[in-house]
């Protein structure tokens, strides 16, 4: 389930379309109040790596991403 998130987009505006890949330019304000300018690359494919250490845990990071507008766990 998506937590609720306290940054809000205030603008978005496309800067370039390609056959792959597509980037926008978005204006959020952040949990403070201040507006700050977040570039946001939009394309079909992704990798990830696992870390696990010698103990077999898996290393995970939380933390917002704006394209999805929501915090994540992810590798």
């Amino acid at each position: 389930m998506a937590q609720r998130h306290e940054f809000e987009t205030l603008s978005s505006r496309r800067v370039y379309t390609g056959a792959i890949v597509s980037l926008r330019v978005d204006e959020v304000r952040m949990p403070d109040g201040h507006a700050v300018q977040r570039e946001v690359v939009e394309h079909h494919g992704a990798v990830a790596v696992a870390a696990v250490d010698d103990r077999d845990r898996l290393a995970l990071v939380h933390q917002y991403r704006h394209p999805l507008g929501h915090r994540l766990w992810e590798l």
